[in-house]
């Protein structure tokens, strides 16, 4: 009984992948413990991490955990981002990264950081990307549609001398678009 509550990981004969066996649940028609399937990997300081992937019982094989390895080694590779580390990037940074790209390839992209600072930096640059949802966003844009700007001085109606008018500019609809197109590019 103490092996079924043990932690102890489990070599299988594909490298990386290792089992471990549940300690509350149990296959129906053996009897015998689930097997909790998991790979293993290192940082880029050397460190080892594990990274479970499922059940024996939710149809998860060893070979299907080799190829889960295989794809999450390559992106690491690729991005030189831990996937498992992703939920920790915030919009900012990956503004930043952005700007700085742009700015070194040649693209213009400060007219629209400025407008990205203006009216959406103190409210999401913080905010996790894993945080961001189209709820968000929408909440966001309908927001900024009706955020007022621009000349607010009285005005003349035509044809009235003394009668003055204030009215009330927003931002318009092609700045916003610009700002979510300048943000769409940064995070994709």
């Amino acid at each position: 009984m103490s092996d079924v509550t043990d932690r102890k990981y489990i070599k299988t004969k594909f490298e990386g992948v290792f089992y471990r066996l549940s300690s509350k649940k149990r296959n129906l028609k053996t009897g015998e413990p689930d097997r909790i399937y998991c790979f293993c990997y290192t940082d880029a300081q050397g460190k080892g991490h594990w990274k479970t992937v499922g059940r024996h019982s939710e149809g998860v094989r060893p070979p299907m955990v080799k190829s889960e390895r295989a794809k999450f080694i390559a992106e690491i590779a690729v991005t030189g981002v831990n996937p498992t580390a992703r939920d920790k990037v915030t919009i900012g940074q990956l503004v930043d990264a952005y700007l700085e790209w742009g700015r070194s390839e040649g693209k213009y992209v400060d007219q629209h950081y400025s407008q990205y600072s203006a009216h959406l930096k103190a409210k999401i640059h913080d905010l996790p990307v894993s945080d961001l949802s189209s709820g968000l966003l929408s909440n966001l844009k309908a927001e900024l549609l009706a955020t007022p700007t621009g000349n607010t001085k009285l005005k003349k109606v035509a044809g009235q001398p003394n009668v003055k008018t204030r009215k009330r500019k927003t931002l318009a609809g092609q700045t916003v678009n610009n700002i979510f197109s300048f943000m769409r590019s940064a995070i994709a």
